[in-house]
């Protein structure tokens, strides 16, 4: 009868200790699936699934609120008077967040390597071409100086895309479609699109110079796979956490398909379905004149590379450490190297016809 007691109140035990457990909430607001933040108890332990890319929507100003919302609890952290937050990256770096004295708005950010060197994340933003200034609440200003960066050449040369009267791009000093929450930077838009302005310009088949016109510059790159000849899609951070993935497919000409993704999952928003276009048969890449890689110098940032260059032909790696990849003449192509930040040039290398790769002396 002893024994049979102590079993009950083994098993008890167990119960509420079971019961305790699976009771943590979720992380609040949180759009992944699996929550980086340590000190909160969510996600303790596991590898976080953030990177440097879910973090291009934030500026000077951005409000504590609207990045939980997004990317979910941080590590918090107080010394003194100072308070800031932590979020990990999946590639082992992280970004530190600085605050009012209200602890609202964002007044500095701090990019930590996993090897304790530190740049001020907004430098890094300018050098990706997402922001102008990285001092100004909105992101815009007049001139901004990139630490150890080299200043760009004059060129008459048309930059090699598929569109070669470059129509592509819009006018940086303008943003498209007034309610949206988002600066037009050299390359790319900072801040966040509202949907419900984008979707009435979206269908199939509609160039891409249309919506770019009338939307605003995306907010970054994007891949389907990462995987060797494949190609570069186009993505916009929305305002409630989301992000917009327009595919054009291998030419980057018309809208092929769309998608949200939110909660780990993609939605697609078009009457197509959201998969990887098959190359087509007899697809040509417009080629870079290899000349132009000698203009490339060690620490070039990706705004000063996609001025010289254009846009990569694709990205080929994984998702946290990847290479940006230009078609070159005679079936060559250049890989180039960013760093875990992908803002600062680091390697260059040429794989020939025959496969065989040469590393290259960036100066």
């Amino acid at each position: 009868m002893i024994k049979q007691k102590r079993f009950f109140m083994i098993l008890t035990a167990l119960v509420m200790l079971l019961s305790v457990c699976s009771c943590k909430k979720a992380a609040p607001g949180n759009s992944y699936l699996k929550e980086n933040a340590a000190g909160t108890g969510y996600g303790a332990g596991i590898k976080s699934s953030l990177y440097i890319e879910d973090f291009y929507f934030i500026t000077v100003g951005t409000q504590k609120s609207a990045i939980e919302l997004t990317l979910g609890t941080p590590h918090y952290t107080e010394e003194g008077n100072a308070f800031y937050s932590v979020y990990d990256l999946n590639n082992g770096d992280s970004i530190e967040f600085s605050f009012d004295a209200d602890k609202n708005a964002v007044t500095h950010a701090e990019y930590v390597y996993a090897d304790g060197d530190k740049q001020n994340f907004f430098d890094i933003l300018v050098e990706l071409g997402i922001l102008k200034s990285s001092v100004s609440e909105s992101g815009d200003g007049n001139t901004v100086e990139i630490p150890g960066g080299e200043e760009d050449e004059p060129s008459t040369d048309n930059p090699p895309t598929d569109n070669p009267d470059n129509t592509d791009t819009p006018d940086n000093s303008q943003t498209p479609s007034g309610g949206h929450n988002a600066v037009q930077g050299d390359q790319f838009a900072s801040g966040s699109y509202n949907y419900i302005l984008i979707e009435p310009v979206l269908g199939l088949g509609v160039p891409r110079s249309s919506i770019l016109s009338a939307v605003g510059k995306p907010s970054y790159f994007f891949s389907h796979s990462f995987a060797n000849d494949s190609y570069i899609i186009d993505c916009y951070n929305l305002n409630d956490g989301s992000k917009l993935y327009l595919d054009y497919g291998y030419a980057r000409d018309n809208l092929r398909s769309a998608a949200i993704y939110k909660n780990g999952s993609y939605t697609s928003v078009l009457n197509s379905q959201w998969t990887e276009q098959v190359k087509p048969a007899g697809f040509t890449r417009n080629t870079v004149d290899k000349n132009k890689l000698g203009r490339l110098k060690k620490n070039m940032t990706p705004a000063q590379v996609y001025k010289s260059l254009g846009e990569p032909a694709w990205y080929e790696g994984t998702r946290g450490s990847y290479s940006d990849v230009y078609a070159l003449p005679g079936g060559e192509y250049a890989y180039l190297s960013f760093g875990s930040a992908h803002n600062r040039l680091t390697s260059l290398s040429i794989k020939g016809a025959d496969g065989k790769v040469t590393a290259v002396t960036l100066n």
